[in-house]
């Protein structure tokens, strides 16, 4: 949509970047203790419910909406198969993510963990945002404008990539 502007990769980065700085639990990195709480990429659907329980999650995602995404997103082939943030309305800027959270049809688990996490200041971010719309709008404004004071990388100490996987 914006060619050569904005990059899946720097929408990446931006994330990464924000959930670190959320993130203050810990200071240190752990090499060997990285991925003992991590479900392996053929986790069956049990391990994977065990593994949230172990970070005290759950297993929010309806089974039907599951069942869909397993259509959009087979196990072999290509991985450039491609699902809609939000199912309700994928066109159109509006809250019904954040509705889609309650009904437990969150498809990033960053986003899911906004409503089933142990932070009830998210919980109850989510439900407000899932009510009112108009609410919804005026965070997304603040939220965009504080992402537009993030400064970039610039001239040669940074690029916009045309392809996410590969450098310029």
């Amino acid at each position: 949509a914006c060619s050569q502007t904005v990059s899946c990769a720097d929408i990446l980065a931006l994330a990464a970047r924000a959930s670190t700085v959320i993130e203050e639990r810990t200071k240190t990195a752990n090499l060997s203790g990285s991925n003992n709480n991590i479900p392996t990429l053929n986790s069956t659907i049990q391990n994977l419910i065990t593994f949230f329980k172990r970070q005290g999650l759950n297993e929010t995602l309806k089974k039907n909406y599951f069942l869909d995404l397993k259509s959009v997103c087979p196990r072999s082939g290509r991985d450039d198969n491609l699902s809609p943030l939000d199912l309700a309305s994928s066109a159109k800027l509006d809250n019904s993510h954040f509705k889609l959270l309650l009904w437990g049809k969150g498809l990033l688990t960053s986003n899911e963990v906004l409503y089933t996490g142990k932070d009830g200041k998210t919980i109850q971010l989510v439900k407000r945002n899932a009510e009112d719309e108009g609410l919804f709008y005026e965070h997304f404004a603040k939220s965009m404008v504080k992402m537009g004071n993030i400064s970039p990388l610039t001239g040669f100490n940074g690029e916009v990539r045309r392809n996410c996987r590969l450098v310029n």
